[in-house]
Parts: structure tokens; C-alpha cells; sequence
């Protein structure tokens, strides 16, 4: 989880809220918006469902904003990591394992056909987590710089 300080007079907690729900709810996330301990907000967002969740594409953040008297804590975690790992070490195994009985099969024919789309579907299960993870990556630096430009934007109207 990262977590950035800044002065509170440069951010407008409602304001901030706000931009941070449009920018997701146009990128279909489901949000869930609470109120944590000691008066901070979370924001807990979640892109997934069965197809998004067996290729390795489903994606999750949660921002969490702690205002005080003098400085804004922003947290940025609970990225969804693990369904990117799981799919994508069972590609390999599949890859790896389809690969020894490739070379020890001496029949062709239907068989090889199903061992090539085999093959196909274990390079997928391999490179789709990679673009989920990519992705994940993404969004959570997409926020980041909402957050930073939404900083910037104050602090220039408010010197």
C-alpha cells in the first residue's frame, strides 16, 4: 500500500471524491464508498466477474483519504494481484506440460491439432495475466496522477 502526504489547504476532499467516482464509474467499476476509522474515506473499487476473473483481467483499488488539520493522507492499495499470478502460472504449467507429451507423442492427426490449440490456449493463459497486470498497474498510476493534477489545480488557485 503507498501512501502520499499532502498539505490539506491543497485538496478538496469532496471535490476530489467526486473525481475520482466519475473516472471510475466511466471505466465500469463497481464502487463501494465507506466511512473508515478515525473520519477517513474509502473508496473501494472493483472491476470483475467470472470472464474477467478467469483470464486474469479483473482489476481492484482502493483509495483511501485521511483529512486532517494541516495535511491529507492519501493511501493507494489492495490491488488484485493473486487471480493474475494463479492464471498465469497455470498457462505455464499447461505450456510446459503439453510441451512433454508433444515431444514424446509420435502420432499426428487429431492429436497434434488438439495439442497446437492446446498450446494456443496455455500462450493466452499466460499472456493475458501479463496484460492484466499491466493494467492494474495502470489504473493505479491513473489515479495517482488524478490525485496529483487535482493537487496541482488547488494549489495554483489557492497560492
Amino acid at each position: 500500500m503507498a501512501s502520499k502526504n499532502f498539505s490539506s489547504k491543497e485538496v478538496d476532499i469532496d471535490v476530489l471524491i467526486t473525481e475520482l467516482r466519475d473516472f471510475f464509474e466511466i471505466k465500469n467499476y463497481k464502487i463501494d464508498y465507506k466511512q473508515g476509522t478515525s473520519g477517513a474515506i474509502i473508496l473501494d473499487t472493483n472491476k470483475a466477474g467470472k470472464p474477467y476473473d478467469f483470464l486474469g483481467l479483473s482489476l481492484r483499488v482502493t483509495v483511501r483519504l485521511n483529512s486532517g488539520s494541516e495535511v491529507t493522507r492519501i493511501w493507494i492499495g489492495n490491488q488484485k494481484w493473486v487471480d493474475k499470478v494463479i492464471v498465469g502460472f497455470s498457462g505455464l504449467v499447461i505450456f510446459v506440460c503439453q510441451g512433454t507429451i508433444y515431444l514424446s507423442s509420435f502420432s499426428f492427426g487429431l492429436f497434434q491439432v488438439g495439442l497446437l490449440l492446446l498450446k494456443l490456449f496455455s500462450i493466452l493463459l499466460i499472456l493475458l495475466p501479463a496484460l492484466g497486470a499491466y493494467l492494474q498497474y495502470k489504473v493505479t498510476q491513473d489515479v495517482w496522477n488524478m490525485i496529483e493534477d487535482h493537487v496541482a489545480l488547488r494549489s495554483t488557485v489557492n497560492p
